[in-house]
């Protein structure tokens, strides 16, 4: 019997394919040997220095720079930095050590970065202040004051003064002038033998940085004298006025008080924080006025008597109209 073929007919199933394993990775080839790098110059000498200054020079690198030489081939030593001397180069000159807001670096007139700060401007010290002054407010009187600042800026002042015979001279001059009456103005002149003046004001300093400052007060004068009968006659129509100046053997008392308005304008000067100087002009008007009489005989007193006080009187309001100049200097507590 003939032996089977082992070639398989077309009607044999083919055996199963089974998975081959993949191919190893191309690895890439191993690196060529390094290149062969020229060998290093030897050390030459630096350059002749160039007419440029010495922090303008450029540093010598001998044509091979160090970016094209490994670091760990070209020692780096071999590059003499001391042939540069930092210390060439004066940092002392540029200071700038002092950055940052309100640094001072020693430059004057500047503030900011590396300057230094500007100076301040002076703070005044918080109210309240106590001034105690001694002055004049001419034509009226010399005077002891005190001023209080409190708060806000708000003042409140307070004086007591003495008219002294100039200012008298001036205020009888005024009268005589103002009315035409000479007579009159020797009755106002003998009722201001002793004059004591009260000032109490109130007022307010505007502007907080300056001395300016505004002023509305009370003024009272306290006016003590005594006239010849001569002179008390002649501001008395006849005949009484005769009788007065015939009948009296002595002088004649009297007395005012004159209540007064006064407005100002002034400044104040601080000086060493303590020394303070006020100017300040002013007006001053009569706004009342009561006075009395002493006569010695009681029947031509109470004859006379109003007639003068009422002359009195009426003066002062018609013309004690006055400005006024001032000027004190004291000491701030």
């Amino acid at each position: 019997m003939p032996a089977r073929s082992q070639v398989p007919s077309a009607s044999t199933p083919a055996p199963p394919a089974y998975p081959q394993p993949p191919a190893p990775p191309a690895y890439p080839p191993p690196p060529a040997s390094p290149p062969a790098y020229p060998p290093y110059p030897a050390a030459t000498a630096p350059s002749a220095p160039s007419s440029a200054p010495a922090w303008a020079q450029p540093y010598p690198t001998q044509g091979y720079p160090n970016q094209g030489y490994p670091n760990q081939g070209y020692p780096n030593q071999a590059y003499p930095n001391q042939a540069y001397p930092s210390q060439a180069y004066p940092s002392q000159a540029y200071p700038t050590q002092g950055y940052g807001p309100g640094a001072s670096s020693g430059w004057q007139g500047a503030q900011g970065y590396g300057m230094p700060d500007a100076e301040p401007e002076p703070v005044e010290p918080e109210p309240p202040f106590v001034d105690l002054a001694l002055g004049t407010h001419a034509p009226l009187s010399l005077d002891v004051e005190a001023t209080v600042e409190l708060p806000a800026r708000i003042l409140l002042q307070g004086g007591f003064g003495w008219m002294p015979p100039g200012y008298r001279a001036l205020v009888t001059e005024l009268v005589s002038s103002a009315s035409g009456d000479d007579a009159l103005g020797a009755l106002v002149d003998g009722s201001l033998d002793t004059t004591l003046v009260l000032r109490v004001a109130a007022g307010w300093r505007p502007v907080p940085t300056e001395g300016f400052e505004i002023w509305l007060g009370y003024t009272g004068a306290f006016l003590t004298g005594s006239v010849t009968p001569a002179d008390l006659g002649a501001t008395v129509e006849d005949p009484l006025g005769a009788e007065l100046a015939a009948g009296l053997a002595s002088d004649v008392k009297l007395q005012s008080t004159l209540h007064n308005i006064h407005v100002g304008l002034g400044w104040r000067f601080v000086v060493w924080d303590h020394l303070v100087v006020r100017a300040s002009v002013g007006y001053t008007q009569t706004l009342g006025a009561t006075s009395s009489v002493s006569i010695p005989d009681e029947a031509l007193e109470a004859e006379a008597a109003p007639i003068v006080e009422k002359s009195l009187n009426d003066a002062y309001k018609s013309f004690v109209k006055l400005p006024v100049v001032g000027l004190t200097a004291g000491y701030r507590f």
